[in-house]
């Protein structure tokens, strides 16, 4: 290894996880197939009355902390709980529906002993379900102009942090969505160095996340405006610009597959005016230019 490199960190693994026992099964799998190991794995169950027996085995070959919450305090609760007592210098977070491809920490370690300044990093990730698509930033690092388009990096399970520093900046366990986005902002505005590892590292199932779209489809968006919170507790700091699309993007997206059109419509207009929705609609739903042959 380079003897500019600094040493290397220790890594504790969190993985959160919901009423869902046979994916916990699969994401154990994965840390355990790491090529560079993790010193510990902590396991915050959010649901504790759920059966998990079937992860028994594999809890025990991974020598993995159990801890349970009280019950459904949410994932951000989870995440802080396990990074709250995690021994390593660098968390790792995991979601029990996300699988690390097998470099992925190594990768992280690398990431981290090439640079001292780096106190978190992100990478990209493959739609598990088509694994010929992935989404990957090829940005080198975290950047304010990326962050304003939303969250173009990853989700949780592709975020690590030095221990230190999520002591500082832990998850707003206010926030139901956006999790990732918020915490990635509030590192950004801290002046940390959070680097990117432009490489798709893990994969990302959209079944379960499908499930979501689907409830926004059929519920009054009163309902769902906790998705808003995130882009409103960071407006000023996003500026203006970016907090309308932000707005345009949670409220009309899919806006013809949703049951309640002309409310979702309202909600837009109430955060950001008739002038904004209606150009917003007019830019969505316009018909193509037709090419002249």
């Amino acid at each position: 290894m380079n003897n500019k490199m600094n040493s290397l960190p220790s890594i504790s693994v969190v993985i959160a996880t919901y009423q869902r026992p046979e994916y916990l099964q699969s994401a154990l799998s994965c840390v355990l197939a790491q090529s560079a190991q993790a010193s510990e794995i902590i396991v915050v169950n959010d649901s504790p009355s759920d059966d998990y027996t079937s992860c028994d085995e594999l809890v025990n070959l991974s020598n993995a902390k159990l801890i349970s919450t009280d019950g459904s305090k949410g994932a951000n609760h989870a995440r802080n709980t396990g990074a709250n007592v995690a021994s390593g210098d660098v968390i790792a977070f995991l979601d029990d529906d996300d699988i690390w491809l097998p470099e992925y920490l190594s990768k992280v370690v690398q990431a981290y002993a090439e640079d001292r300044k780096v106190v978190a990093t992100l990478c990209g990730k493959r739609i598990m379900e088509r694994q010929h698509i992935e989404k990957v930033n090829s940005e080198g690092f975290l950047t304010k102009a990326e962050l304003q388009k939303g969250n173009t990096y990853c989700g949780v399970s592709g975020f690590t942090a030095k221990k230190e520093y999520l002591k500082q900046i832990p998850f707003d366990e206010e926030l139901k969505n956006a999790q990732d986005w918020d915490i990635y902002i509030r590192f950004f505005q801290s002046g940390m160095c959070v680097k990117n590892i432009s490489l798709p590292l893990y994969l990302y199932r959209t079944e379960v996340n499908s499930g979501i779209t689907k409830s926004t489809q059929i519920i009054q968006p009163t309902q769902a405006l906790y998705r808003l919170d995130a882009a409103l507790k960071h407006r000023a700091w996003l500026g203006e610009e970016a907090f309308r699309e932000r707005i345009i993007s949670q409220t009309l997206t899919n806006l013809m597959g949703k049951k309640y059109k002309l409310s979702w419509v309202k909600v837009c207009a109430e955060f950001i005016g008739w002038k904004s929705t209606v150009s917003a609609l007019f830019r969505k739903f316009r018909p193509s230019k037709k090419v002249s042959k």
